[in-house]
Formats: C-alpha cells, sequence, structure tokens
C-alpha cells in the first residue's frame, strides 16, 4: 500500500467516527504486519498535527488510536474474532475511505485478520497464555490485543495497563509489546510493563533475559534493560530514568500485593482505585510533586489501605460512600497527623 494512502487512511479514521464494526476492521489493518513502518511512522506524523489542534473531539479520536495501537474478563474471556472487510462494506463509506480501503483489500490483504481482545475489569486480575506459549499476567483495568495466530517476522501484541510477560523462546521471532508510547523487544525472556493511560509515567521492569525499549514517537531513542534494572518514561517531561530495583516490588501485583516505590500520590490512587474498582476523588491542592514509598499486604482491605496511604503522606482525611466512592480531603487542624512512614 502506498504510504501516501496510509497516511490518508489514518488521517481520516482520526476525524471521522464509524460504526463499530468498522472500527475493528480499521484496528485489523493497522495492526497487520504488513507495511508496519509506514504505519508507524503515519501514526508519529499524525499525532504531531494532533497536539497543535484545539478540538476536543479528535483528540478523543486520537487518544483512542494511540491505546488501541499501542496496545485483557478473567472469568469469562470476551474475545472478538475480525475477519477481512468485504468490498461490499466500502459502498457505505464517503468516497476516499472507500478506494483506500478497496485498494488495499485487493492488492495487500487477501488473507483473514483474526485478532482476541482479552479485557480485565477494574477489580480483578486475569491470565492467558499467547498462541506461540507465552504466558501473560494482566493487572486490573488492562487490555491485551493479540492475533489469534503469529505470522511474519515477529510476535506482537498491543497492551494498554499492566502486564507481566514470561516470553517463549524463538530466537527466529522476536517479541515484541507496544504501548500507546513505547516498543519493548525480547527473545525470551520475563518482565513487567506498566502502560496506563492516565498515570505519569510508563515503566518497564525485567526480571530475566534482555529486552530492547523504544520510543514510538522518538525511533532513534534505544534502552537495552539487564535483569533487575527498570526504565521509567515521564510522560509530561519526556524523561527517562534507569535504575536497579527489587524486581520482586514491581510484580508484586502478580501476587496480590500493591507496592509503591517513588511514587506520586495520584499514581497511587489511581491504581488503589483500579485494585479495588472504586472511583477516588481528591482535593486538587493534595496532589504535589512529593514521592512516596508504601508497601500493602495482600488482601489489605479498602478502609485499611486508605487509612495507611494518608498516614504516609499526612495531612488528609478519608471518607468511603455507600457507592464505592473514596474521597479525600484536606485534614481539619485538629486531626492533622504528621508524614508517616512505609507500611512494613
Amino acid at each position: 500500500m502506498k504510504k501516501k494512502s496510509i497516511s490518508e487512511l489514518i488521517h481520516f479514521f482520526v476525524r471521522h467516527p464509524l460504526q463499530n464494526s468498522l472500527q475493528m476492521k480499521f484496528w485489523c489493518w493497522l495492526v497487520s504486519p504488513a507495511d508496519a513502518e509506514d504505519k508507524e511512522e503515519a501514526i508519529q506524523e499524525e499525532w504531531m498535527n494532533i497536539i497543535a489542534e484545539p478540538d476536543e473531539a479528535t483528540r478523543r479520536s486520537w487518544y483512542e488510536v494511540r491505546r488501541k495501537a499501542g496496545l485483557a474478563n478473567p472469568i469469562i474471556k470476551p474475545h472478538w474474532e475480525i475477519k477481512p472487510l468485504l468490498r461490499i462494506a466500502s459502498m457505505i463509506l464517503i468516497p476516499l475511505f472507500s478506494v483506500l480501503l478497496s485498494w488495499y483489500y485487493i492488492n495487500d490483504y487477501t488473507d483473514s485478520c483474526k485478532l482476541v481482545e482479552y479485557i480485565v475489569p477494574m477489580g480483578e486480575r486475569g491470565e492467558l497464555t499467547l498462541p506461540d506459549g507465552t504466558k501473560v499476567q494482566i493487572n486490573s483495568e488492562s487490555s491485551i490485543i493479540y492475533p489469534k495466530s503469529f505470522r511474519g517476522d515477529t510476535r506482537t501484541v498491543y497492551l494498554s495497563g499492566e502486564a507481566n510477560f514470561d516470553v517463549h523462546k524463538d530466537k527466529k521471532h522476536p517479541f515484541i509489546v507496544k504501548t500507546s508510547l513505547l516498543s519493548v523487544r525480547a527473545l525470551g525472556t520475563k518482565f513487567n510493563i506498566q502502560a496506563y493511560s492516565e498515570d505519569r509515567k510508563t515503566i518497564t521492569t525485567l526480571e530475566n533475559g534482555k529486552v530492547q525499549i523504544n520510543n514510538l514517537l522518538a525511533p532513534d531513542s534505544c534502552f537495552i534493560l539487564t535483569p533487575g534494572e527498570q526504565l521509567e518514561y515521564n510522560h509530561l517531561t519526556k524523561n527517562y530514568e534507569k535504575r536497579k530495583i527489587d524486581v520482586m516490588m514491581a510484580s508484586g501485583w502478580t501476587r496480590g500485593e500493591l507496592n509503591f516505590v517513588d511514587c506520586h500520590l495520584e499514581d497511587i490512587l489511581n491504581t488503589l482505585g483500579r485494585h479495588y474498582n472504586v472511583e477516588i476523588k481528591a482535593e486538587p491542592h493534595l496532589y504535589t510533586n512529593d514521592l512516596y514509598t508504601i508497601k500493602l499486604r495482600k488482601g489489605e482491605p479498602l478502609q485499611a489501605a486508605i487509612h495507611i496511604v494518608t498516614m504516609t503522606v499526612g495531612g488528609m482525611e478519608s471518607k468511603v460512600t455507600d457507592n464505592k466512592v473514596v474521597i479525600l480531603t484536606a485534614a481539619s487542624p485538629a486531626n492533622k497527623s504528621k508524614k508517616g512512614g512505609t507500611h512494613p
């Protein structure tokens, strides 16, 4: 498919709402191996254009493209098989989109494209085995999109949220995890990725093996991690920080623990909300640049967890309503406590 046509197709999709079935077919085309480099370049160019646009609807559409292209219910695994777009379907679209899709399917894409989206809701955790034998544990409010069968030179999956990967070794077919901002490449290894869109950072932690990390918006950036290392990418400052870390702390969520190491209050509350399936509201002035380290035991009740956080941060009090909404406010003068330490 011509590079210009790829750019026009992505540009059109971001700015024009489509029926759900057509949206899924667009995702199928987007994540297929064909023209992968041209697609990534087109996405980067479109992103730079979106940054300068004031239109909120366009921004929302683009954030969804980033979430999906940079992409599980554990009790019942929902999945949708995405079949190729029949040429007749293009007749319901406006001429440009119709021509682009028809050209693509006639010339480039005759095989069926089948993807699976695995979704884990808030308050739950899930696990699955990918077609190549790779084992994945998925944290709450996370999703993974992967092909029903891996084809081509790589094994690529798309993650939104947090997951821990135990990759099946296959040196001829590198395993790649793409988030909305980063691409993590491995041959056979075990690593953890935390990539929630609402958090300030994307964090990759390597348990064993070796991984290569690239920024999708800055392809020349490249970081290599060795066991026990963690790379943190700040979405706001665009800065990276590589450090040694206790990998058991980073993967604690897979055992039901909640571990926070040098985290902002906003990120801590986002994680608690996902883990306990509650909405947590805090007065804006409570969010500062202070960093906190907290460890919560497996099975810690919600109210106990909130109490530990308020005591650690200090100067806050909380209230849990009947509809599972936690409200954090500044403590009254009589109830203000000194900032505490970490929970054992």
